[in-house]
């Protein structure tokens, strides 16, 4: 399995497996200040980004939930760009 890991400012995006079927990033979460990982299939990824729909967030460590702001969606957005 081929592991990439891309930095962009402090927002991470990381492909697990060479299939493109799901990736990982970091978001920081607004209660706790703590990056939460955030698992998703690439191709809902792509479709929340292409038609500006929200992203959720979860926070394990306090049990927040959050909508990704428009600049960490902007962020992930650049990291697909990258590739």
């Amino acid at each position: 399995m081929n592991n990439t890991l891309q930095t962009y400012d402090s927002y991470r995006l990381a492909h697990m497996g060479n299939d493109g079927g799901r990736c990982a990033f970091a978001a920081t979460c607004p209660s706790c200040g703590q990056e939460a990982t955030q698992e998703r299939h690439l191709s809902e990824l792509r479709q929340s980004l292409a038609s500006e729909t929200d992203i959720d967030a979860y926070c394990i460590k306090c049990d927040a939930h959050w909508k990704l702001t428009e600049n960490e969606r902007d962020r992930l957005a650049h990291n697909f760009m990258l590739e």
